[in-house]
């Protein structure tokens, strides 16, 4: 049985986001499931071990680990978005707009769960419900780059292309070296 205190799990847990960073997965998700299964109230390494489910294509495995981390610290709002994100990807939108809501009840000053839920409302082409939510993101943050975008392809789905166009412009004029912005203002 091995003996370690909660300072070698946090040690463990941040070597495996060092290798998760330098590309080595499958090594920090050996890791990851180790600290969890050695503290499993550890919500950082729960939450760690979402990111890289996810980025594994372990949809459901990082859920899981999500909700894990989400049940151990519901002041993350990281979590909750990126449930949310998870969610939203196995078409369980009406989920992911409630993960959505837990982000912003936790810090409703981040437009980041407001973006989000937009994009919720338009993965199902209610494009009038998905503007209030970027407009409220860009409310937040006038430089949000993503909400700026997003925005303008819901007005261009509503046919209001003018709009749309002002608010593709406005998105590249905020990251000119994103390829996005420029294949849809064509």
């Amino acid at each position: 049985v091995l003996d370690l205190d909660s300072g070698d799990l946090r040690a463990m847990n941040s070597k495996a986001s060092a290798l998760a960073k330098i590309g080595d997965i499958p090594q920090s998700v050996s890791i990851l499931e180790k600290v969890t299964r050695l503290d499993p109230n550890f919500a950082d390494a729960w939450y760690n071990l979402g990111v890289e489910y996810a980025l594994k294509g372990n949809l459901l495995d990082a859920l899981q680990a999500y909700e894990k981390a989400n049940m151990l610290d519901p002041g993350n709002t990281k979590g909750f978005i990126n449930k949310g994100v998870i969610l939203r990807k196995l078409d369980r939108v009406e989920d992911a707009i409630e993960s959505y809501d837990s982000a912003i009840k936790q810090d409703p000053k981040n437009p980041i769960p407001y973006q989000y839920k937009g994009l919720a409302y338009a993965s199902i082409q209610e494009y009038t419900r998905s503007l209030t939510w970027f407009n409220k993101a860009i409310s937040i943050d006038p430089t949000y780059h993503d909400a700026w975008m997003n925005r303008g392809i819901s007005l261009y789905r509503l046919n209001n292309k003018q709009e749309a166009l002002k608010n593709i412009l406005r998105a590249i004029e905020l990251r000119p070296e994103d390829p996005i912005g420029h294949y849809n203002k064509g």
